[in-house]
C-alpha cells in the first residue's frame, strides 16, 4: 500500500510539474535562479561565434552592412543555415545577424544525457540552462556583443515568441520588432489546439496512424530523461516529414539531422508548461511591432490576434498565396513590407 501511495504521489507531482509554467515573463531579471544567465563573463569571441561563457558558444553569420538587426529562428531548435531571400534587397542599409540558438545547429549543446532519475531536478536544470530564460538571456548577451544600446529584432515562428519575451524583459533595449508568422503559444492551450493538432487535422490513412505513434513517443515524458541529445534531435527531425505532408510546402527551409536540436525543444516546452497565459504581459511592449502573416500558413490568423490584441503598437500585414516561410516564397512582397516598416521605425 505504501509503495502504491508513493507511486501515485510521483505521478501527481509529475503531472503538476509539467502543467505549470516554470518561467513567467519578467522572471529572468527578477529571479535569483536565473542570475547566472545574465553574468557578463567578458569572453573573447571567435570567428562566427559569440562566446557567452566557458561552455556556451553561439554560431552566427551576417549579411549586409549598416544598422544591426538580429534574426531569431523558430522551432525551437530549427536554425537557419541560409539567409532569407526576402531580406536581400536590404543588405546595403542593414546588417542582419542570423544565429543558432544554444542547443541546436552549430552552437553549443550543453546537455547530452541525464544521469539523475530525479524528474523535477532535471526539469529545473533544463529550464535554467536551455529553456526560455536561457534563450532570452542569449539575445541580451548578443546585443551587448554587437555593442548597441537598442536593436531591432526579426523573429520567425517560435522565434517571434522569443522576441516578444525579450522585449518584455528588456524593453529599454528594443527599437522595434518584426514578428513573422509568430507561434501560437502566447496562451496555452491555444485556440486552434496548437501546431501538432493542426498537423493531425491534415493527415489521413497510414500517415496519420504513424503520426499518432510518433506523438505518443515524442511526448512520453515518463521516458524523456532516459534519452540522449542525439535521440531527441532525431525525433525532432522526424517531425519535418509530417509537417511537409500536411502543409504541402514547396518553399520550406531545408534541414539536416545535424542542424536540428534535441533537448532545446523540451526545455522550452517545460519552461512554458502545458498551461499558461502570457497575453497580459505583452501590453508591456512599448516599441513599434510589425506582424507579417502568410494567408496560406497552417498557423491560423488567431495566432496573430494573440499578439495584436495586447501589444499597443502592433500592426498586421498579410501576404496572399504565402505560407509559413513567406520570406522565401514571396520575397518581393516581404521585402516591400519590411522596407516600409524599417524606414518609418528605425531612427538612430
Amino acid at each position: 500500500m505504501k509503495k502504491i501511495t508513493h507511486t501515485l504521489l510521483i505521478v501527481v507531482i509529475f503531472i503538476s510539474s509539467c502543467s505549470k509554467p516554470l518561467y513567467k515573463p519578467g522572471n529572468l531579471v527578477e529571479k535569483e535562479n536565473y542570475s547566472h544567465l545574465l553574468q557578463n563573463n567578458n569572453e573573447t569571441d571567435e570567428a562566427n561565434f559569440f562566446r557567452i561563457n566557458d561552455s556556451i558558444s553561439l554560431y552566427y553569420f551576417t549579411e549586409g552592412t549598416g544598422e544591426n538587426i538580429l534574426v531569431i529562428h523558430g522551432g525551437p531548435g530549427f536554425p537557419f543555415t541560409e539567409k532569407w531571400a526576402g531580406l536581400d534587397n536590404l543588405t546595403n542599409d542593414y546588417k542582419f545577424y542570423y544565429y543558432h540558438q544554444r542547443g541546436c545547429g552549430k552552437s553549443s549543446r550543453p546537455i547530452d544525457k541525464f544521469e539523475s532519475k530525479n524528474f523535477y531536478k532535471n526539469m529545473k536544470f533544463l529550464d535554467e540552462n536551455l529553456g526560455l530564460p536561457a534563450q532570452i538571456s542569449d539575445i541580451e548577451q548578443i546585443r551587448l556583443k554587437i555593442g548597441k544600446e537598442k536593436i531591432t529584432i526579426i523573429g520567425h515562428s517560435f522565434g517571434g515568441f522569443l522576441a516578444t519575451l525579450y522585449a518584455i524583459e528588456f524593453p529599454e533595449h528594443v527599437k522595434s520588432l518584426i514578428l513573422v508568422s509568430p507561434a501560437e503559444v502566447v496562451k496555452m492551450p491555444s485556440e486552434s489546439g496548437g501546431l501538432y493538432e493542426l498537423i493531425r487535422q491534415e493527415l489521413s490513412g497510414k500517415v496519420l496512424i504513424d503520426y499518432e505513434i510518433y506523438l505518443k513517443e515524442f511526448f512520453n515524458y515518463g521516458k524523456l530523461f532516459s534519452k540522449t541529445e542525439e535521440q531527441l534531435a532525431k525525433e525532432n527531425y522526424d517531425f519535418i516529414k509530417y509537417y511537409n505532408i500536411a502543409t504541402k510546402d514547396t518553399s520550406k527551409t531545408e534541414y539536416s539531422t545535424k542542424d536540428v536540436g534535441g533537448w532545446i525543444q523540451h526545455a522550452c516546452f517545460l519552461s512554458m508548461g502545458k498551461k499558461h497565459d502570457y497575453s497580459k504581459s505583452l501590453s508591456e511592449i512599448k516599441c513599434p511591432v510589425l506582424i507579417i502573416h502568410g494567408e496560406d500558413d497552417i498557423i491560423p490568423p488567431s495566432s496573430c490576434n494573440q499578439y495584436l490584441d495586447y501589444i499597443p503598437q502592433a500592426k498586421l500585414e498579410t501576404i496572399k498565396n504565402a505560407n509559413h516561410f513567406l520570406f522565401n516564397q514571396k520575397p518581393d512582397e516581404f521585402n516591400k513590407i519590411v522596407t516600409t516598416f524599417l524606414k518609418n521605425e528605425i531612427k538612430d
